[in-house]
């Protein structure tokens, strides 16, 4: 059993660094600092088969993005740590001051989340049918095994 866990452990880990390691390496910083379109570009940047053309336009559309994206994720880096200085930092912190900091991430969580909602419109719109199809496949697969990630590592109750 507890050889088990240690590889449910060490396959999310690995699973965790590669997806992140190719998000920043496309220039969308750390995966799960966006919102959930965010999530499908990987899926849609290695879609099965992409014409020499695809890939152009594909690679077009992530570069159109790169600067915004590293913008968005500086000012919500940035955000964070201000908040973390605020509740960690000496004296108590007030709430108006905690609140106009936690309204600026949510604003910029906002604008991240449209903003890769539109890039995976664009992506979604150079692949064929069948390309989604096995990209939507491919989510499910994903999804699935993270619910059973959770399944094992929930404590038992």
């Amino acid at each position: 059993m507890k050889r088990l866990s240690a590889l449910v452990i060490g396959l999310a880990a690995a699973c965790l660094w590669v997806g992140r390691a190719a998000a920043e390496h496309q220039g969308h910083g750390p995966m799960g600092m966006g919102g959930a379109p965010g999530r499908l570009i990987p899926l849609l940047l290695h879609a099965d088969n992409l014409s020499a053309e695809q890939q152009q336009k594909i690679d077009a559309v992530m570069s159109a993005d790169r600067d915004t994206v590293h913008t968005l994720f500086g000012q919500l880096r940035d955000a964070n740590k201000q908040l973390a200085d605020k509740l960690l930092g000496p004296g108590a912190p007030q709430n108006a001051d905690l609140t106009a900091i936690i309204q600026n991430i949510a604003q910029l969580r906002l604008q991240l989340t449209q903003h890769e909602l539109s890039t995976v419109l664009a992506m979604r719109d150079v692949l064929t049918p069948d390309q989604l199809a096995k990209a939507a496949a491919r989510h499910t697969q994903i999804e699935q095994l993270h619910q059973q990630m959770h399944d094992l590592l929930k404590r038992p109750q």
